[in-house]
């Protein structure tokens, strides 16, 4: 079987739209059928041709409050907490290789991360270390945080990646390479193939059947709690015994899709499973998830974590309402690849590593007793006597900040950890 490590944006991001083989009725009107509503909704995402998800933090008038009061945050650590969210965008494409995502972190209102995947492996990432000081600055980070940020960049340096760095310093992109051949040698060693877009989409299909179900299931509360400029608010409550068989069923579905339930190959017991949940999610627990309807289509999820918590019967939480939030809309924009220079090779960086761990006697690293001798297996010996020469020294002194490029060998010895031969 051909396989790929890429996966299409319906199975990355909701498993459920998935659900085929149900038939979505007439629009519901959320108020006299939120059950409906909401199962028509989540039909209605089968139909995009790419989505876009927000996910950040909510907080009302009263929890931002409470937070300030009870927390001790003040308004800009306030700001910078509602201010920040990841958002994944992407385009199924016409075929299996033409897929388009784009991930992006904002933290406060500065874009830290931006990784586009496009088909063919390609992988490009945009790091803004500037962005990341200046985050650090408005949180009072002090001198201690620069200081660490400046030695991984010098360190960046002694192992070739000084360009990656230069480019981190820049806000400029950067193409990562090496990933098919990451993913070969990985089904080398392991002895098994990496999950294909089949497998997946298989796996979407029955966990999207199973959550479908447990929206309709009749023990499961839908309820309509009124409407906002998000849309009508539908709350979806369940009790001990639907969570259990909902967590069950998913994990049994993943261990049935392409082994994808036990990564580790430490074997998969649905029976033990069930006792553990039976054990950790008693009869009496209640969990409820908010989902918004606008217009006929999903538009916000979120989960109350102060609502949680009271659920839970935890004393001394605050008031309000604490929402993790997941803002979603069709995508019908693209995502490009960027113009760059500079190159990261993960399997240069990484593939010989994992090539002499894998050739470890035994396969299992973490036995009881190790091999009497662990060179036996082919791993190879540390040198102790590893250090940097001369040139090196001074090759790095060159990418060190102006005020610290006259360290002697002591003092630079001290600063990167290694001997300078």
């Amino acid at each position: 079987m051909n396989r790929h490590p890429r996966m299409r944006w319906g199975a990355l991001l909701l498993p459920f739209v998935l659900a085929l083989g149900l038939t979505a009725c007439d629009d519901q009107d959320a108020e006299e059928d939120p059950r409906g509503a909401l199962r028509d909704a989540l039909m209605e995402l089968r139909d995009y041709e790419g989505i876009e998800l927000v996910i950040g933090a909510e907080l009302d008038e009263i929890a931002q409050q409470s937070a300030m009061q009870e927390g001790g945050f003040d308004e800009d650590q306030l700001r910078l907490l509602t201010g920040s969210t990841l958002t994944i965008r992407g385009l199924a494409g016409d075929g299996d290789d033409d897929g388009q995502s784009e991930f992006e972190v904002v933290v406060g209102d500065e874009t830290v991360l931006t990784v586009r995947a496009l088909s063919d492996a390609q992988l490009y990432a945009l790091i803004d270390l500037p962005a990341v000081e200046r985050v650090a600055e408005s949180l009072d980070a002090g001198a201690g945080f620069q200081q660490g940020l400046t030695q991984i960049e010098q360190m960046a340096g002694v192992f070739g990646l000084g360009e990656v760095a230069a480019a981190a310093r820049e806000a400029e992109w950067i193409r990562v390479t090496g990933l098919d051949e990451m993913t070969a040698q990985a089904e080398e060693q392991t002895g098994e193939d990496q999950p294909d877009e089949a497998d997946i989409e298989q796996l979407a299909r029955d966990v999207g059947q199973r959550l479908m179900a447990f929206i309709e299931d009749d023990d499961v509360t839908v309820e309509h709690l009124g409407s906002d400029d998000v849309g009508d608010r539908i709350r979806v409550t369940a009790g001990g015994a639907e969570l259990r068989d909902l967590v069950a069923d998913v994990f049994e579905s993943l261990d049935e899709t392409a082994d994808l339930g036990d990564p580790t190959g430490m074997g998969f017991d649905p029976a033990q499973l069930r006792a553990d949940l039976d054990e950790s999610i008693p009869d009496d627990t209640r969990v409820s998830f908010d989902a918004w309807v606008d217009g006929g289509e999903l538009s916000q999820v979120a989960v109350d974590i102060f609502g949680v918590a009271r659920e839970a019967g935890e004393e001394d939480v605050p008031d309000g309402e604490f929402l993790i939030a997941i803002a979603m809309s069709e995508f019908t924009g693209s995502v490009e690849a960027p113009e760059t220079d500079v190159t990261f090779d993960v399997f240069e960086m990484f593939g010989d590593m994992a090539g002499g761990l894998g050739g470890l006697e035994g396969g299992d690293p973490f036995a009881d007793e190790a091999p009497e001798d662990p060179t036996d297996g082919g791993a190879p010996e540390l040198d102790e006597s590893a250090c940097l020469s001369e040139e090196e020294a001074d090759q790095l002194r060159a990418q060190l900040p102006e005020e610290q490029q006259d360290l002697d060998d002591d003092e630079l010895e001290a600063l990167i950890g290694l001997p300078i031969c």
